[in-house]
């Protein structure tokens, strides 16, 4: 069901690339537990980046492995096709190695380039030769690893991270039917000096009349069926989510990067809460 193809990843322009590397980048860090604040890649697209558009910078004693291969490893993000020539122009402008690349092989770090192309497999070859041969007046190049990132990589990578499969169908204008992504999903005009609208209509009905002190019945109903099995994850702030913390029933999502760990589904109630307290559809799960 969350699936991403390279050809989705194709479809995302340079700005779209280059920040999709770097909020993998990320959550790479966050599934092992390192901190994000180790991934740099902000300015503007075309601004001079010294050759790199994404940068990991792990303290001393900090290991990793997989797509980000080293504690410090930079990333080239090119939307365009990357032949040998191109190469050697990006990793050797003018005929001179960047002074990043060598940075990167004095610290025994990782330099990878990600396109957007798809490259078979005799192409990658090829590439990683032509970035091999970029270093050849380099005295330590095999402190250094290299590889090449194409489409079909990068999709790969995406799926490591469901939360980065959303993001990435919301970009190119394929978003998956009933899910979203962390975003701010109602209309607020008056920013965050907006009030909630309050009355006394009854808006979600339940079996019982009975009132919890501090719980909406709708919110004490909602927890009956849903907290054993899943971990609710609500706006924070709201009265509900304040309650539900006390009692350590939810995890809030007071950032974007906690939230895209989450899927949301949008939940649709029937006027009368069914008796059985059987779910008509699947609201959340953590991933």
């Amino acid at each position: 069901m969350l699936e991403i193809t390279p050809d989705d990843v194709a479809l995302l322009n340079d700005a779209d690339l280059r920040t999709l590397i770097g909020l993998l980048c990320e959550s790479e860090l966050r599934s092992r537990g390192l901190s994000a604040a180790a991934v740099t890649w902000s300015g503007d697209q075309n601004a001079a980046d010294g050759g790199l558009d994404v940068r990991v910078a792990l303290a001393e004693g900090e290991t990793i492995e997989g797509f980000v291969p080293r504690p410090q490893t930079g990333f080239q993000v090119k939307k365009s096709p990357m032949p040998r020539a191109e190469i050697l122009d990006e990793m050797r402008p003018k005929g001179v190695l960047r002074p990043i690349i060598r940075d990167l092989a004095n610290r025994s770090g990782a330099y990878i380039v990600a396109s957007a192309e798809s490259a078979s497999e005799m192409a990658l070859r090829n590439r990683r030769d032509a970035m091999r041969e970029a270093l050849n007046d380099l005295p330590n190049a095999k402190d250094l690893a290299l590889d090449f990132y194409d489409r079909g990589r990068v999709a790969s990578w995406v799926r490591d991270h469901a939360g980065m499969v959303l993001w990435v169908r919301s970009k190119i204008g394929r978003p998956l039917p009933g899910w979203r992504s962390y975003e701010a999903w109602s209309y607020a005009p008056d920013g965050i000096k907006g009030e909630y609208l309050l009355d006394d209509a009854v808006r979600i009905r339940t079996d019982t009349e009975t009132t919890e002190p501090g719980l909406s019945p709708a919110a004490r109903a909602f927890n009956a069926f849903v907290i054993d099995c899943v971990t609710p994850v609500v706006s924070s702030g709201s009265s509900d989510c304040r309650e539900w913390e006390k009692r350590d029933l939810c995890k809030p999502c007071s950032t974007a990067a906690l939230a895209s760990r989450a899927l949301i589904r949008p939940w649709h109630f029937t006027q009368t809460w069914p008796t059985d307290r059987t779910p008509r559809l699947q609201l959340l799960f953590r991933i």
